[in-house]
């Protein structure tokens, strides 16, 4: 693979040449692309002679005037041609001798972006303690936007796929390309890695330039990256469409996910359970179980028969297993077909939590749970609410829709049902869902923050009902009456 080496120089007189020599010195097919960000202590004069003793092998920009390092590296990465670009500083902090190991992962098909990382287990020059501690909060903090585990978010050492850096859209032209970068790669489909590099840092005396100020434009950057550009605003064509990514594992099942993560809530599963047992009957369906994390306490009522339904065989199969020895019986039942004979007209109770938002044509799935239900049976719905909180949890769950009260009623009376009563729930939890799905725009809902909100699970229930007065609730709640027969 050929290397294409982007190297960012502004008043590097003292080091310029050296790490030139370095790079050049490397054992692989390459070209440097080096930025002359217009400096003015020699070092313009020192590149133009280097270029001419290098040859086509050194490509030299001369930047008309000071821009930036986001700038100049914009320049470098337009310009590359190379199958792998590396970022190179010209101060000597990064040896190119590390450069095998950078693009190893790369080489062997295992990832498309490379950070060089100085706080893995690498040898590194001891000098700036709070330099340190800035690092490595401004790296903790993107990581709590991108959702990535990365040790090092400042490392001038990244290496892409030239595909891959020429299809993001870089804006920032000074130090803010780390945190950008990063962010926007968190957006991608890319395979990222870190491997350990030494660091031979040096001091403002010998010529760094990177202070106090750009640690809080850092800041600045991180949430405009993260909270203020989506995905696709952040390259330039689909990224279906780039060749050579490295294929990605098989999708996770994020319904299963969630349902693993969400089988620990068990304070949240009993205010669920304490909202709709009022209205159980003898003769129970549970529409969509899942793995079963309510099943229990449905079981808790002790229904004379009790049925559990969902799509997926290998749900109700770990539903069986945690189930061994108590009185239910599972069947497949897909909502979008009529009940089989043995469910048709059967149930005192349907009871399908966060199932309708699961199901394109929801008003044909309620018409065949009103066919499941004796006369005088209810339908207890749990379904996700507010539209303007839809996000990237609902997109990897597969919800079609949140509902609104007023849109959720309509189609249960069009079914034919009888609403008894409709109820927010879950004021609190809306922070939670806002914050993941739409700022931080995350796939699954992190294990973290179900535990937290276990904590804080009775002071939400204690406000909820004036707090749902005021702002509506994260779910909402249908209790609904197939007619009984005119006696």
């Amino acid at each position: 693979m050929k290397l294409s080496i982007v190297m960012p120089v502004y008043n590097e007189y003292r080091t310029a040449e050296e790490c030139i020599r370095r790079v050049m010195a490397v054992r692989f097919d390459k070209e440097l692309i080096v930025i002359d960000d217009a400096s003015t202590d020699g070092t313009s004069a020192l590149l133009r002679r280097l270029q001419g003793h290098y040859g086509d092998a050194m490509k030299l920009v001369a930047q008309p005037v000071n821009c930036g390092k986001g700038a100049a590296l914009q320049k470098g990465i337009e310009l590359a041609s190379g199958d792998i670009v590396i970022i190179q500083d010209a101060d000597l902090e990064y040896d190119p001798a590390e450069y095998p190991r950078l693009v190893g992962p790369i080489e062997r098909g295992e990832a498309d972006v490379v950070f060089g990382s100085r706080f893995l287990a690498s040898e590194h020059r001891v000098l700036y303690f709070w330099h340190s501690v800035g690092n490595r909060v401004l790296t903790l903090l993107s990581n709590v936007f991108t959702n990535l585990n990365l040790t090092d978010m400042e490392t001038c050492y990244k290496v892409f796929r030239r595909e891959v850096v020429q299809n993001l859209v870089i804006e920032s032209t000074r130090f803010g390309f780390e945190p950008e970068v990063t962010a926007k790669l968190a957006k991608t489909p890319c395979v990222l890695y870190e491997v350990p590099i030494s660091y031979h840092g040096r001091t403002y005396e010998q010529g760094k330039k990177i202070t106090w100020k750009d640690g809080i434009a850092a800041f600045v950057h991180i949430a405009k990256y993260n909270l203020f550009r989506s995905a696709a605003a952040c390259a330039r064509r689909p990224w279906r469409d780039i060749p050579h990514l490295v294929a990605p594992p098989v999708d996770p099942d994020h319904v299963h996910d969630t349902l693993a993560v969400l089988s620990d809530a068990t304070a949240y599963n009993a205010w669920m359970f304490d909202k709709i047992k009022a209205y159980l009957g003898k003769r129970i369906i549970e529409i969509g179980s899942g793995i079963g994390n309510f099943t229990n306490a449905l079981l808790s009522t002790r229904p004379a028969e009790m049925v559990v339904t969902d799509t997926s065989p290998e749900y109700l199969q770990r539903l069986e297993d945690r189930m061994a020895g108590k009185s239910v019986r599972t069947a497949i039942w897909d909502l979008n077909n009529p009940p089989d004979a043995g469910l048709r007209d059967f149930a005192d109770a349907a009871v399908c939590l966060n199932v309708l938002e699961h199901i394109p044509d929801d008003l044909t799935a309620m018409r065949n749970i009103y066919a499941s239900l004796a006369p005088g049976g209810r339908m207890v719905a749990l379904v996700p609410a507010q539209r303007w909180l839809y996000g990237s949890l609902d997109e990897r769950l597969g919800h079609y829709r949140r509902y609104e009260r007023a849109e959720l009623e309509s189609r249960v009376k069009e079914a034919g049902f009888e609403i008894e009563t409709t109820v927010w729930m879950n004021a609190v939890g809306m922070l939670g869902w806002f914050l993941n799905a739409r700022l931080l725009r995350r796939n699954s809902i992190p294990a973290g923050h179900v535990d937290a909100f276990e904590w804080i699970v009775p002071v939400a229930r204690l406000i909820d009902g004036w707090a749902t007065r005021m702002v509506g609730g994260l779910s909402l709640i249908c209790v609904a009456r197939r007619p009984a027969l005119p006696s």
